[in-house]
């Protein structure tokens, strides 16, 4: 189904953008540039992808 292999391709890049900056987060905690517990704003490029999947999919 061309549908669901595109929701899950795009489901698949929140999931690596949302893992590349945890591991950013965690990096600069361990060279204690930033606190992993200090609040962040999304990244534009997650939350734009995020706003749109809701939009597409409402709760």
């Amino acid at each position: 189904n061309k549908e669901a292999l595109q929701i899950s391709r795009f489901l698949a890049a929140i999931n690596g953008l949302m893992g590349d900056k945890h591991d950013d987060m965690v990096a600069d905690d361990m060279e204690n540039r930033q606190s992993y517990d200090a609040p962040l704003a999304l990244d534009s490029d997650i939350r734009q992808r995020l706003e749109l999947l809701i939009s597409r999919f409402p709760l």
